[in-house]
């Protein structure tokens, strides 16, 4: 999607975007809920072998959203074998998408597209046989959960890049980004322009009263912009809430700062 232009990007969100309405979202939190209280369950276990030690959360992050991505829209038509070789194509083409994109024997953008390939393979064998059952529940009234959740994907990254294919723009007097150009923005460099006191972990700025990521829209860029912004960041930003509400109301913890 991310270098699709035109009707067949249209196109290809159009069919996507259904699966994110409010009341799709709605029907997907019991599964997010089983599958983020399993890897918590792993995680204290885990602290318990070896309590002297900090446990890094991205990688179990990482592993855990993409055990619910699976199981929430292709169910249980993945076997073990299966989930393990998407996980590691799945790595592979975030690795890639992230690199100039030479299609080229040796390079990462074309291993990346190989992967993708392969995964796509596998997603379509699972949608033959995919027959989902979810129930509902409602997030919208965790107002304070919502807003620590954008304070997290908009402030806190370390180094984000967000690719985005542009029309043409004036970025200087003297030079024009020609259309179509690929370009990569800073999260981080941008979440810290226009934003009230942008260096203050505040949660409360994205209440109704504020909206900054409203009146900053321009610099809000977590999940991207324009025509290809994220089809998929109010699932994200679900997933996200039901995360940090589990994890700060069932375990006990503490922050150990590392150097990096």
């Amino acid at each position: 999607m991310i270098f699709l232009t035109g009707q067949d990007h249209k196109d290809l969100r159009s069919h996507i975007a259904p699966n994110f309405t409010p009341r799709e979202l709605s029907t997907y939190t019991e599964l997010q809920q089983l599958i983020i209280l399993k890897h918590l369950e792993s995680l204290e276990r885990l602290s318990e072998a070896s309590p002297a030690e900090g446990i890094p959360l991205r990688l179990f992050v990482r592993d855990l959203n993409l055990e619910t991505s699976q199981t929430e829209f292709v169910g249980r038509y993945l076997s073990s074998e299966a989930r393990e070789r998407f996980r590691v194509d799945y790595n592979d083409f975030n690795a890639g998408l992230m690199t100039i994109p030479f299609d080229l024997p040796g390079f990462a953008f074309q291993k990346a597209k190989l992967r993708c390939q392969r995964m796509v393979k596998m997603l379509i064998d699972c949608v033959s046989q995919s027959k989902t059952r979810m129930l509902e529940e409602k997030l919208r009234e965790m107002k304070y959960t919502q807003a620590v959740a954008h304070e997290v994907v908009s402030y806190r990254p370390p180094v984000t890049l967000v690719p985005h294919i542009v029309k043409e723009f004036q970025l200087t007097e003297s030079y024009t980004i020609p259309k179509g150009t690929i370009v990569f923005p800073s999260v981080y460099e941008s979440s810290f322009q226009g934003f009230t006191e942008a260096d203050r972990f505040e949660p409360e700025r994205f209440f109704d009263k504020r909206q900054e990521e409203v009146i900053f829209r321009r610099n809000y860029l977590a999940f991207g912009a324009g025509a290809h912004q994220c089809v998929g960041q109010r699932y994200a930003l679900n997933h996200l809430v039901l995360f940090i509400a589990m994890f700060v109301t069932l375990l006990d913890f503490k922050r150990d700062r590392a150097d990096s």
